[in-house]
């Protein structure tokens, strides 16, 4: 979705994700099958955390992943027409950056140590690509009506884990310094957890700019997810995913102008939001340091990570091109 923000639009929703309002024929199977694949991935994998016992939950989220991507790409072999007429509507030099950076993935895998696993790579990432190119089709079929379903899904997915990380501290009394895994099902680690943060935070901010077009009872809903989430944010103190975000807001700034300002706007303002919910519930808990604190305190050198980047910078500059990529450097 790409971020040309006008709150002079109409419809704001549309404005910010670019899509047009058009009706489909009520026949397309791409539609319904993107949407329903997505929809029960987003709130059924990362939130439930149900699992047969034979797998780990890790394998788990890597099969419904595959089952989603799978599903999509094999929806466009049995149409390659569709697929076509997609690519078709693409930039050619997008199309010959695409294929450029395929070749050299292909090749690089083919002169790599391990070129089963470098393949591995370079499939998902092209499943990826087919998964992207899906939902902007069917963005642009379904128009602003998509966009809201799309994301209201994510609020659902947001205000599941404010309920449930209030629930958790509140209800059995353990206090606020630790973000545990306990709290996050399907999440073995916080710092994944501060991925899933990255990709939902900014698109929690787009629904802030039509909130006069929703329900009253629905305003509450996305203004909650949006801060709750921000507080959870906080909370967490993912490094990561604020630099991410940082980088991402400062970026979306420079390449749209005051088209971003508006979403800007709404997601500092969430953001402050989501602190000052933050600060009192912090205040009842005296005498703990919290771990946004203590993310503050440290630097990238802390973390013995500033020595990682730099051996794998060097590894990467001694072959730039080809034969070695993330998983020669895990």
């Amino acid at each position: 979705m790409s971020i040309a923000l006008d709150l002079q639009q109409p419809d704001a929703v549309t404005a910010t994700t670019g899509s047009v309002e058009t009706r489909g024929d009520g026949s397309n199977v791409l539609r319904y099958m993107v949407l329903s694949a997505l929809a029960g991935y987003v709130l059924v994998a990362p939130n439930l955390g149900v699992w047969y016992s034979t797998y780990s939950s890790h394998n788990l989220q890597r099969a419904l992943q595959l089952v989603v991507l799978v599903a999509v790409a094999g929806y466009f072999v049995a149409a390659p027409g569709r697929f076509k007429s997609i690519i078709g509507r693409l930039p050619e030099r997008a199309i010959a950056i695409g294929l450029g950076v395929l070749g050299l993935g292909l090749a690089s895998s083919a002169l790599a140590a391990r070129p089963l696993y470098g393949l591995r790579e370079v499939v998902l990432y092209a499943l990826l690509t087919v998964l992207t190119l899906a939902v902007a089709e069917v963005v642009r079929i379904g128009g602003s009506g998509v966009d809201r379903a799309l994301l209201c899904t994510f609020s659902v997915s947001a205000l599941f884990y404010v309920a449930l990380f209030l629930a958790i501290r509140f209800a059995d009394g353990s206090g606020l310094p630790a973000f545990e895994a306990r709290e996050l099902p399907s999440f073995a680690n916080v710092r994944f957890f501060g991925e899933f943060q990255t990709l939902l935070l900014p698109l929690l901010s787009v629904p802030l700019l039509s909130l006069q077009q929703h329900r009253a009872i629905r305003v509450l809903g996305l203004v909650t997810a949006a801060v709750g989430f921000w507080m959870l944010f906080f909370v967490s103190a993912s490094r990561g995913a604020m630099l991410a975000i940082v980088t991402a807001a400062a970026y979306v700034l420079w390449v749209f102008g005051r088209r971003a300002v508006g979403w800007v706007a709404a997601t500092a303002v969430s953001a402050f939001a989501g602190w000052m919910l933050f600060v009192p519930i912090v205040a009842v808990q005296p005498g703990h340091d919290t771990d946004l604190q203590k993310a503050i305190s440290l630097g990238v050198s802390d973390t013995g990570r500033f020595d990682l980047w730099q051996t794998a910078l060097a590894r990467i500059a001694n072959s730039p091109v080809l034969g070695i990529g993330p998983g020669h450097l895990a």
